[in-house]
């Protein structure tokens, strides 16, 4: 009994002997192939199978990434002058030599008005190249007391790229129609031909469509958007500090308030002159009213004093 299960015990660990070792021999080749694979995977920047390991903005084979970023850069400019014409001239020359063009203008107003700090007022919608916008928009900061101004980017690569490749799609699909429709008898098939014409021409559309919108992005890629408005002023308007002290901020509450008082007084004076004539004429209503009142009294006094002497003869 004793020798029947060392038999047994024996068998048992030659079984699972001869079950580990291919099991350790599998994976001792996995290793090596593991090993060989990585040996043989390309660097960062080589292509393996049309796939490029380059990271963004790094040329490959010598040429660009076909994938640039398309960002929408806009600039909003508040500015001031005191010599609004000469101004003006200078800023549309600089479009010119930036090589801008204006899409929109709107100029107001002809004088200065005292009951406020300016008049006339140009507001300009400037398309600048997107490569040349620092250089332009140093220049308005340079001939301009800058008030305010912002900026933003808009990054529109994924909406761009993914209408590009629904729109090659698209194409793809219609070439295919196209060759149908070529290999069909159009005296037999004439009904399928016609709706495949029909097909073509909704892909046609939206392509159309795509390109429009595609159009649009570019264009506004390539030529950044100013908004730009110059005001016409007799005194620029001090830029705040981000944190005034107290001495500033009551040194500039002294100021403004005794500006106002200034310019309370001058409208005071304005009004004054201009209403002079009237305050002249409205005092002799009041009394021509009054004398016209006792005159009619009078008479009408005298007249029952007559009366009452008749009435006593």
């Amino acid at each position: 009994m004793k020798k029947t299960i060392r038999y047994v015990s024996l068998f048992a660990v030659i079984l699972v002997a001869l079950l580990i070792i291919p099991l350790f021999a599998s994976c001792s080749a996995g290793s090596e192939n593991y090993a060989s694979d990585m040996d043989a995977a390309p660097e960062k920047g080589e292509a393996s199978g049309g796939v490029s390991y380059a990271p963004d903005g790094v040329k490959v084979d010598g040429e660009a990434e076909s994938t640039a970023r398309k960002i929408i850069r806009t600039y909003t400019i508040y500015g001031e002058t005191m010599e609004y014409d000469s101004t003006l001239e200078t800023i549309y020359a600089s479009i010119s030599e930036y090589g801008g063009y204006i899409s929109e203008s709107k100029v107001t107003g002809v004088s200065y008005n005292s009951s406020s700090k300016y008049s006339r007022e140009a507001y300009l919608v400037i398309k600048i190249p997107a490569e040349k916008l620092d250089g332009f928009i140093s220049q308005m900061g340079d001939l301009l007391n800058v008030t305010s101004s912002e900026s933003s980017q808009d990054d529109v690569s994924e909406t761009y790229y993914s209408i590009e490749a629904r729109m090659k799609t698209l194409e793809t699909e219609r070439e295919s129609l196209l060759a149908m429709m070529e290999s069909l008898n159009t005296t037999k098939d004439y009904d399928f031909w016609l709706s495949l014409r029909n097909q073509i021409s909704d892909i046609e559309q939206q392509i159309a469509e795509y390109q429009a919108v595609l159009k649009s992005y570019d264009n506004k890629v390539t030529y950044s958007t100013v908004n730009l408005t110059v005001r016409d002023v007799v005194e620029y308007t001090p830029v705040e500090e981000e944190d005034p002290s107290f001495l500033d901020r009551l040194s500039k509450a002294f100021v403004e308030s005794w500006t106002a008082f200034g310019e309370g007084c001058m409208n005071f004076a304005v009004f004054f002159v201009y209403a002079f004539p009237t305050l002249l004429v409205f005092p002799g209503i009041p009394a021509a009213i009054v004398l016209i009142v006792l005159s009619v009294r009078k008479k009408k006094k005298k007249k029952q004093d007559e009366n009452d002497g008749n009435a006593k003869c």
